[in-house]
């Protein structure tokens, strides 16, 4: 009887959790400064700057025309030759043919269409302080 009971008892914990993690958000969750140390929403056009001491820095975009959408999550800061480009991790989601790496530039100088103008005070942020970025709608 009792090990009747104890069958029963796993079943039904086993059968709730499962029911729980569909209820779950299917999409990553991220975290203030674990992961990411700048951030932007693209539709308010602001950027939220985070140092390691002190108070967050929120920067709106004002003159940026940006005619790229970029999918939201989390990008990697990318220093080369070329200059700042973000990386999209495997964890973050692109639509098809979209591509994996964007070049950042500072607003009104030249580069393609696909990329990411920025006002430059965050420019220059993001190239000495940043090495992801959580990018949002």
């Amino acid at each position: 009887m009792l090990k009747f009971a104890f069958i029963a008892l796993a079943s039904g914990v086993a059968l709730a959790s499962a029911v729980a993690s569909t209820r779950l958000p299917q999409k990553p969750v991220y975290f203030d400064g674990g992961q990411y140390s700048a951030a932007l929403s693209q539709g308010a056009r602001l950027w939220r700057l985070q140092p390691l001491a002190g108070d967050d820095v929120e920067v709106i975009d004002r003159s940026c025309m940006n005619r790229t959408h970029v999918p939201v999550g989390v990008w990697l800061v990318l220093r080369d030759g070329s200059g700042l480009q973000l990386l999209a991790p495997s964890s973050t989601i692109l639509p098809a043919d979209y591509p994996q790496q964007i070049a950042l530039r500072a607003c009104g100088d030249g580069g393609s269409d696909t990329a990411l103008q920025v006002p430059p005070v965050v420019l220059v942020w993001l190239e000495t302080n940043v090495n992801s970025v959580l990018i949002d709608d």
